[in-house]
């Protein structure tokens, strides 16, 4: 009878051994800002090290490829040093100063956010479905000397009525952006800046819905890239453990790392993906627009063999023809910035029965992933987010703050070397996040005694649709504008291909009239499409309210399921 090792004492094994004085993912302990915390003895100190490192190392892989183009990762770092030696003597960038990014994925968006922060400026990376209002009310918050932007997303940026110059990225690769990174160009040398130097402001929103800037400094970033490699490095070396083969024998066998970016790359979790791929010599594809047939069709021509996204893109591949025969080369395929609804997890079973798959658990404010599990780690438990990294302290808190023991469900906590310096420009919102190091997450779950992360409900009130947060405050405020609404809730159900829909119960003044295609044409003028509510119904009113007069959701919810005839 052949012995099957234990799964959670093949994974304590193998980080361990990974971690280890002389291994290559060593940490050490240090001091940042007064916090104690675990480094990663080789991460890079800054981003520009892990650019000049790629391009000398896997200079000739191919980086990005958007239809028939392919840019290099030595080509496309070239290009990014025309551009910051551009920014430096036209634009006047000077380390620490704010230069906004706006556009859909494609490669220029790559070499813009090097550019920027190889120079020691700050990336303030614009989210490219927002409506001018929206833009504006950004930007008002933090204000860039100059900003990057495709043709549609740089008239988005006047309308919004911002006064900084903009530098324009044509939509068939010409405009103002080419000329700055054409051959006849000089390279600019990288600016040396501190670890603890802001590199990338991120948005985020609270439970107000007002848009907040997370920083993330140099050293969260070039920590996130170490974190995913390692989770990616543990992976294998317990899939090697449960195969009882050599580690470097099954790495060979792997096929190299090339995904599709479904995520757009102002969300951390496209910018996961795209510092991972730099790392390891993986290939990013990219699309203008979802297109399921269109995108089977790059899966096959680009060879993909990792899909992550959320859970409309994966219902959508799995709906076209032949689809299973189309993925086959998918070896990890899973559901990003949501939890997997139960039935498409088990089609992706049927279909992909030889991909591996996993979750985890993270956020913005964390730099990404805080813990993860795949493969042979997450059948052990798939009712978890996985294990957490091994270079952050993660614990819950219940509503006094007071630190639980394991297994105790409360408030999840993380501090370490990838939680960021802080909200931009807003000192109360990072002073309630961030107490002694430990950020509040928000989440409601429980950590048990091997370190694995269990969610249990959402503190923050949020609906994530098609991967996308909705934050219901922000909605609400705009629905409820019109005099004649006197009170608006907004709440997810269930959908299987969104993940959740966003409904929204609204209650009318009594002796006026108020429509949903009225709420819905105000929405649509306010707000980014994806924070429309999918309907609006008036019939689950009076709202019922909880003991401190505050709208009671849970219950809503429960009102309008019970209506349509599900189980709440």
């Amino acid at each position: 009878m052949i012995h099957m090792p234990d799964t959670l004492e093949s994974h304590r094994a193998v980080v361990a051994d990974l971690t280890a004085p002389g291994a290559p993912f060593e940490m050490v302990r240090a001091e940042v800002n007064g916090v104690a915390m675990r480094l990663f003895k080789g991460a890079a100190g800054n981003l520009s090290e892990i650019f000049e490192h790629a391009a000398q190392d896997m200079g000739d892989r191919p980086l990005v490829a958007e239809g028939e183009r392919v840019v290099t990762t030595g080509e496309a770092v070239r290009q990014a040093r025309r551009l910051g030696a551009a920014l430096q003597a036209e634009y006047g960038v000077r380390p620490g100063d704010l230069v906004g990014i706006m556009s859909r994925n494609r490669p220029e968006y790559l070499i813009a956010f090097m550019a920027v922060t190889r120079i020691g400026a700050v990336a303030v990376l614009y989210n490219s479905r927002s409506a001018p209002d929206e833009i504006e009310a950004a930007a008002r918050d933090v204000t860039c000397k100059i900003a990057i932007a495709d043709e549609k997303r740089a008239s988005l940026l006047r309308q919004a009525g911002l006064d900084m110059p903009i530098i324009e990225i044509g939509e068939d690769g010409g405009g103002m952006f080419a000329d700055l990174v054409a051959d006849r160009r000089p390279e600019g040398e990288a600016v040396a800046v501190a670890p603890e130097a802001p590199a990338v402001i991120l948005f985020t929103s609270g439970t107000t819905g007002r848009p907040k800037g997370a920083t993330l400094t140099q050293r969260n970033l070039c920590h996130m890239a170490f974190n995913a490699r390692l989770f990616q490095a543990s992976g294998l070396g317990v899939a090697a453990r449960m195969m009882n083969i050599d580690t470097a024998t099954l790495a060979k066998m792997a096929p190299p790392m090339s995904s599709l970016l479904i995520f757009p790359l102002f969300h951390v979790s496209g910018l996961t993906t795209f510092l991972m791929s730099l790392q390891v010599g993986g290939l990013m594809s990219t699309m203008r627009r979802w297109n399921a047939a269109e995108a089977l069709d790059i899966i096959e021509k680009r060879g993909v063999s990792f899909l992550t996204g959320p859970a409309l893109v994966l219902v959508d591949l799995l709906d076209q023809p032949n689809a299973p025969q189309r993925l086959a080369r998918i070896v990890n395929a899973g559901v990003g910035g949501q939890a997997t609804p139960g039935s498409l997890a088990a089609r992706l079973s049927a279909a992909l029965p030889n991909a591996q798959r996993g979750n985890g658990w993270g956020m913005t404010e964390l730099s990404g992933t805080v813990s993860a599990a795949n493969g042979a780690l997450y059948a052990a438990r798939p009712d978890s987010c996985g294990r957490r990294s091994p270079i952050l302290d993660v614990r819950t808190v219940d509503g006094s703050g007071n630190p639980l023991p394991p297994g105790e469900i409360g408030e999840l906590c993380v501090r370490g070397p990838m939680t960021m310096s802080g909200y931009w420009n807003a000192p109360e919102a990072t002073a309630a996040a961030i107490t002694d190091g430990w950020m509040h997450s928000g989440d409601i779950g429980r950590v048990d005694e091997d370190g694995f992360v269990f969610l249990v409900d959402r503190k923050k009130d949020m609906v994530i649709c098609a991967g996308e947060n909705i934050y219901c405050a922000e909605v609400e405020r705009v629905l409820s504008d019109p005099e004649s609404v006197t009170e608006v809730a907004l709440f997810g159900v269930p959908d299987e291909r969104l993940g959740e829909r966003a409904i929204a119960a609204a209650t009318v003044r009594e002796g006026h009239a108020c429509t949903a295609e009225e709420l819905i044409a105000l929405a649509r003028s306010r707000l980014a499409d994806y924070k429309v509510p999918s309907e609006i119904v008036f019939d689950l009113g009076p709202l019922p309210r909880n003991a401190m007069g505050k709208i009671n959701k849970a219950a809503v919810r429960s009102r309008y399921l019970t209506r349509i005839g599900e189980i709440a």
